[in-house]
């Protein structure tokens, strides 16, 4: 089964540990885009890893 398109997270702590799992493993995800719901973690994420969409 291919994994989903999209998925999402609750929560800044979750989804700051979910998309750092996602993106450590370079086949995992090919892209990753953050809302600017949470912009202090996407901002954070996005200076970490550079293929991360705001």
């Amino acid at each position: 089964m291919p994994p989903p398109q999209k998925i999402g997270f609750i929560g800044q702590a979750v989804t700051d540990a979910m998309v750092r799992g996602l993106r450590t493993e370079s086949a995992a995800v090919p892209q990753v885009m953050m809302s600017q719901r949470s912009a202090d973690v996407s901002a954070k994420l996005a200076a970490d890893f550079l293929r991360l969409l705001r």
